[in-house]
């Protein structure tokens, strides 16, 4: 109650502040995270504890196979913690913190042993999101595993990945009693389980086209516009006396430090801990961060117009797996459910190469890549099902979900009762083939240049 008291109050105060609107209303990603703060932590943000109920599918028809791929669970951060912990000590004995800094420093300090050495692990409450997950899919989709009750689960090396698995299936063995679960990791799946990474040809073969790219002018004037609007010595200015005192203890980067600090903020919500950093930043502050970091994950591994679909003709191996998967499984009818357990940008990367709905749009104007493109969709746990239905007749149509809501494709679909959209299954492999034809040309020609 104290955080999200103190954040409607700064949400008031900002709102009333000049140049907050810049004249005009408000963008959508600006107020949804006026409205949930927790959405500014980007990639950080949690999973939606209790997702709609799914439709019903069109008249006779009924879910038998699922095809899956999901993020890993909530975790701590990436880096950073001892740095931090380090820098405000240093601060601390040359006297060189606010007040508010000083308060800061000892709220962090009763944090951080919970913390050190924690960077990249799978939290309790990651877990527990995908606790949630397995149950709600046994119990909208039962007949899938009453009919082939077979889960065979694949994970990227990656051990906050393996864990994410083993919680998932866990809760299936609670849930199912007796079922089949054969679990499985290894650099024989990282091909596709981590598209951006060099056991996918596809990225080793445009790997060095791409690191061109991040010299490209336009990504760094574009990147460097929403950086510019973040004041980094003003929020330094809220913990140290002198901001200019703070550069040595950063190598003179002020930015770096806010990236440090806003990182923290937005890895606390992953954790089991009663602490809030939130009042550190003005919640346009806050919101200028996001964006900055938004704009990172979406010229890397989204739409961007900046590496010419490199960044997500890599996901062509992923969707090319899924396929494959899904003809086998089909054919042979021993499998149930199939789960992969790999990272948010491969799913990011996934969604542009299929030009999924809202996750296609390249505007040319930075500031305006907030409200086409958000990270706040790939939460921790997020994850893609292709739910297959199929009738009497043996049709069968998928319905695709991203984090359990629906996602919607440019092709022609079957509607059920409720507006839901299903897609042919011939259909789909058919548009799926020439997205995955698409990816192969860019990196081909790539390959051809080096």
């Amino acid at each position: 109650m104290r955080f999200h008291s103190l954040m409607i109050l700064a949400a008031v105060l900002a709102v009333a502040s000049p140049g907050f609107l810049s004249g005009q209303e408000a963008g959508k990603a600006r107020m949804e995270i006026l409205a949930d703060p927790y959405r500014g932590g980007g990639v950080y943000n949690m999973y939606p504890e209790s997702p709609a109920l799914p439709g019903a599918p069109p008249k006779g028809y009924k879910p038998f196979y699922i095809s899956h791929f999901g993020r890993h669970g909530a975790r701590y951060g990436l880096g950073g913690y001892e740095t931090l912990y380090h820098r405000f000590d240093k601060a601390h004995e040359q006297h060189l913190l606010t007040p508010y800094g000083e308060a800061f420093r000892q709220r962090y300090r009763r944090m951080y042993p919970s913390m050190r050495d924690r960077a990249g692990d799978l939290s309790y409450k990651g877990q527990r999101q995908q606790f949630g997950i397995a149950h709600r899919m046994v119990r909208n989709y039962p007949g899938v595993f009453r009919e082939t009750p077979r889960i065979v689960a694949v994970s990227s090396t990656s051990q906050r990945c393996v864990l994410t698995m083993s919680a998932f299936c866990l809760q299936m063995a609670r849930e199912m009693p007796g079922v089949d679960i054969r679990m499985d990791q290894g650099n024989v799946y990282m091909d596709y389980m981590s598209a951006q990474s060099d056991f996918n040809p596809a990225y080793a073969a445009s790997k060095h086209v791409r690191a061109d790219s991040l010299r490209n002018a336009g990504y760094r004037r574009d990147r460097d516009i929403l950086r510019g609007i973040i004041d980094a010595e003003a929020i330094i200015g809220r913990l140290f006396k002198d901001p200019e005192t703070a550069k040595p203890l950063c190598n003179g980067r002020l930015f770096s430090f806010v990236q440090d600090l806003y990182s923290l903020v937005a890895s606390t919500q992953c954790v089991d801990y009663d602490e809030d950093f939130h009042d550190l930043f003005t919640p346009e502050e806050w919101y200028a961060l996001w964006a900055a970091d938004n704009f990172q994950f979406y010229a890397h591994f989204g739409p961007a117009p900046y590496f010419g679909g490199l960044q997500w003709a890599t996901a062509g191996v992923l969707l090319q797996k899924i396929l494959d998967d899904a003809r086998q499984d089909l054919g042979e009818g021993s499998v149930g459910l199939r789960c992969r357990f790999g990272h948010d940008v491969g799913l990011m990367a996934l969604l542009s190469l299929l030009r999924a709905d809202g996750f296609s749009s390249a505007p040319k104007d930075p500031e305006k890549v907030a409200d086409s493109w958000q990270t706040y969709h790939f939460p921790m746990s997020v994850n893609l099902q292709w739910i297959f239905f199929r009738n009497r007749q043996g049709k069968v149509l998928v319905h695709l979900l991203l984090n359990e809501s629906e996602l919607s494709l440019p092709l022609p679909s079957e509607v059920s009762k409720d507006g839901g959209r299903y897609y042919e299954w011939d259909l789909l492999q058919a548009y799926c083939e020439e997205r995955i034809a698409e990816a192969k040309r860019l990196i081909e020609n790539v390959t051809i240049g080096i």
